[in-house]
């Protein structure tokens, strides 16, 4: 499986917002980040309290940690106001969506009027629905990212003039557009069973053949390259060489 550079974002957000969570939410100190080898990243939480929390206490860390609901991972648990580790992590969010989900090389998601319409849809006000459609219709070749800023500075506009929970839930349609399509998915079963079998850093992943191996600068993490790990049949060609040498 080969990345595509920009990509690698999203796991680089993931693992800004879930470290920060750990560490400013629940106290915890010793972390280490692993690349799966393949799409994902892993979290070892190594304090020695953690590594003692029952199955219902590792489930309550992960619900905590969850706000994408839904069936189809269409709607976001979100108050009013928002939590402040969800204030923390929108700025982060906000970027990588503009970066990459509303990008000609990343998902394109307002492209055309099929993809427009199930972002529409989280407006709670068809009249600013159909305004935007509108406006999409007559310009045709504009491009994804000035329609979410098009949609962004509309459905803002509309939340002043508003009041109450009318206001909120504009404020909320935009938070819970951009948390869909970019906030951490955690895998439960890993995270909440004490029983299920993880992978060790520095093991091979069976399909890719990459080495599993440590991000060590979590600050940094939009530079690490999950193409330029080693793999076994690098390291096998690395050891056959030296062999050779000597």
């Amino acid at each position: 499986m080969m990345w595509e550079k920009h990509s690698w974002l999203y796991m680089s957000v993931a693992i800004r917002i879930i470290d920060r969570a750990l560490r400013e939410d629940f106290g915890f100190e010793h972390l280490l980040w692993v690349f799966s080898g393949r799409r994902g990243v892993h979290c070892w939480v190594c304090d020695s309290r953690a590594r003692t929390l029952e199955d219902r206490e590792r489930t309550a860390v992960v619900q905590y940690l969850t706000l994408i609901t839904g069936s189809d991972g269409s709607k976001a648990a979100l108050s009013s106001p928002l939590h402040p580790s969800i204030q923390r992590a929108l700025p982060m969010l906000e970027d990588v969506f503009e970066r990459m989900v509303c990008s000609a090389d990343g998902q394109d998601l307002l492209a055309d009027e099929q993809r427009w319409e199930r972002v529409l849809a989280f407006i709670p006000d068809e009249t600013i629905q159909e305004r935007l459609r509108k406006a999409w219709q007559s310009e045709p070749d504009s491009t994804s990212l000035k329609r979410w800023k098009q949609l962004r500075d509309t459905v803002r506009d509309a939340a002043k003039k508003q009041k109450g929970m009318a206001a909120q839930a504009l404020r909320n349609a935009l938070h819970t557009i951009i948390i869909v399509h970019t906030y951490p998915r955690l895998d439960v079963n890993v995270s909440t069973h004490r029983n299920h079998l993880l992978k060790s850093p520095f093991v091979v992943h069976p399909k890719t053949g990459k080495v599993c191996v440590p991000i060590l600068d979590v600050e940094n993490c939009d530079s690490f390259d999950p193409d330029g790990v080693p793999t076994l049949a690098t390291l096998i060609d690395e050891l056959d060489s030296r062999k050779r040498s000597d």
